[in-house]
């Protein structure tokens, strides 16, 4: 029997502006739908921006399936990230991962339904500074637990090298798909967005997408992973 696939991206869409200057949720839209992934984290979405809402115009381009977190609310908009997918959320929260005098933090924590089982997937934007991050990545285990059944973690996680908190944290409870230069995405010299899995899921391989540089500051990261039949047990 054929393993089942699923193909994930997570990309910071820079607030939908290009290096060209441009604000461009359709574009970026556009540019995320032909991705063809399944399940998508999406980073620094923003409402405050010529009117529009970067929420509401990304949140359909895989299907009707989305959960945001708006995490700076302001009178000029909101800004924060989002979890798309082709297939039902079966349900989501959000944990907030704060540190106190940063910028406020999160995570989306979703069940979602695919043909081939339940997925738990989370995403999320690490902060800035190395402290903060170290704290964060705490929490973000704890949420964790034991990953036994097919989980997913991915985002943008600052950070920019192999051998920061996230990576030596995260690569003892799950498996990186690998590690790509995201940003700045016209000369991609870091990699700050980063996908695992937890076994038995596995990463059949990944990629970035050099061909959309000119819509955000970072690239899209890609993965398909695939799973053995009957492995992707409902999470309690």
């Amino acid at each position: 029997m054929t393993a089942p696939r699923l193909r994930v991206a997570t990309w910071n869409v820079h607030s939908c502006i290009g290096s060209d200057g441009r604000h461009s949720p359709g574009r970026v839209r556009r540019l995320a739908r032909a991705i063809e992934a399944d399940i998508m984290a999406l980073q620094e979405v923003d409402s405050r921006v010529n009117g529009r809402d970067g929420f509401e115009e990304l949140g359909t381009a895989l299907g009707p399936a989305s959960a945001h977190c708006r995490t700076l609310r302001t009178p000029d908009g909101d800004y924060g990230h989002m979890l798309l997918s082709r297939w039902p959320i079966a349900r989501w929260d959000i944990h907030d991962i704060s540190v106190r005098g940063r910028e406020p933090r999160s995570v989306i924590d979703g069940i979602i339904e695919t043909g081939s089982g339940q997925v738990r997937v989370l995403s999320t934007h690490l902060g800035l500074g190395q402290r903060e991050r170290i704290r964060q990545v705490a929490m973000i285990a704890d949420l964790l637990g034991d990953p036994a059944t097919a989980t997913i973690l991915l985002g943008d996680f600052n950070e920019a090298t192999g051998f920061g908190p996230a990576s030596r944290v995260f690569g003892r409870l799950l498996e990186s798909v690998g590690r790509w230069r995201t940003f700045p995405a016209q000369r991609p010299l870091l990699p700050l967005d980063r996908i695992w899995c937890a076994p038995p899921v596995t990463a059949e391989r990944s990629w970035v997408m050099p061909e959309v540089r000119h819509a955000s500051d970072h690239l899209p990261l890609v993965a398909d992973l695939l799973w053995p039949p009957g492995s992707c047990r409902n999470p309690s």
